[in-house]
């Protein structure tokens, strides 16, 4: 199995790397998994495709890259929704176990699901501190989604750009920061040393990753080795992600302090501003590009509230908390 990550080998792939030694060893070595880390193998938004062609057996596949493709996903992206990322992991899990059309949407992609990948809450990072909606105004950041239609309504602009793009664009100045990052990966990915601002400011999730495989790979498989794939997966999520997740931002904490970062975290007032100010507009334009590729709108609705049962269902159990408060000063 050959598998593609556009990330470092530390960090944030942390759980994935547990999953791919979980697999080898409980496989017994049938199961023999090659790691590329950093987009060496192919780029983070060709991932998919190149599952697809068979050019890798899987990867990382981020649901901002593919709206087309998998609308119904975009649920996890919505701004000011979801904080508890282990919580979000298990609400998808749980849908794609019991809906038909969220599962279709990755059988129709050619990929075996293994698991949802569990995030810390979304950042932006800035070279000078972020304590206030006005402090955005005018600035230009890296993002994706709903998280670059929100920096834009708070008067940033926003562009795209690959994450293998983004640190040179930062040196040269083309972007003023990046936002659509959980903290954890920000600092890994060197930013910190360029924008050593980090800030909270509510969103949530931008994004959801889940690491898949190709379905026919899967699907041609003894079926013990598939038991193994979603032993691991399932454990990995149910059981592991919290103390993952709590983990890294704690020793993510420690590192952007010593090279001289600072978090800060937006109060409430500052988050209600700005969830006032989107209203319900994204939550209606999921709903109706959903409706757009096919579905009806009594499927988008119940989806949507099935999601948000089981986010709360899992939040309320889930222990998970975030470190930004403790590593950083509240607004």
């Amino acid at each position: 199995m050959t598998m593609a990550f556009p990330l470092p080998e530390e960090g944030f792939l942390d759980p994935t790397n547990w999953w791919m030694e979980e697999v080898e060893k409980r496989s017994d070595g049938r199961l023999d998994i090659t790691p590329y880390y950093n987009e060496s193998l192919v780029p983070a938004s060709e991932t998919l495709s190149a599952i697809r062609e068979g050019r890798v057996t899987g990867g990382w596949i981020s649901n901002a890259y593919y709206p087309n493709e998998m609308p119904l996903y975009q649920v996890a992206g919505l701004p000011y929704e979801t904080y508890d990322g282990p919580a979000q992991a298990q609400a998808l899990q749980k849908l794609l176990d019991e809906n038909e059309d969220f599962r279709a949407e990755f059988d129709d992609a050619g990929l075996h699901l293994a698991y949802f990948v569990a995030y810390g809450p979304t950042v932006v990072a800035t070279k000078e501190p972020v304590e206030s909606v006005e402090d955005l105004a005018g600035k230009r950041f890296r993002a994706a989604g709903p998280f670059a239609s929100v920096l834009k309504e708070l008067g940033a602009d926003a562009v795209f750009l690959d994450a293998g793009e983004i640190f040179s664009a930062v040196e040269r100045g083309v972007i003023d920061g990046v936002g659509g990052f959980p903290f954890d990966t920000a600092v890994d990915l060197g930013l910190a040393e360029a924008v050593p601002q980090i800030t909270d400011i509510g969103y949530g999730h931008y994004a959801s990753s889940s690491i898949g495989v190709s379905k026919a790979f899967y699907d041609g498989l003894p079926a013990d080795l598939q038991q193994v794939i979603d032993e691991v997966s399932a454990e990995l999520v149910a059981e592991k992600n919290v103390e993952f997740v709590t983990e890294l931002e704690k020793s993510r904490c420690e590192r952007l302090l010593e090279l001289g970062g600072e978090v800060n975290v937006w109060d409430g007032a500052d988050r209600a501003q700005v969830k006032e100010s989107i209203g319900d507009q994204y939550v209606a334009a999921y709903k109706n590009t959903v409706v757009k590729a096919g579905h009806d709108q009594a499927t988008v609705d119940d989806f949507y509230d099935a999601f948000h049962a089981a986010y709360d269902e899992f939040a309320a159990e889930s222990g998970y908390e975030s470190s930004l408060n403790q590593c950083g000063s509240s607004s």
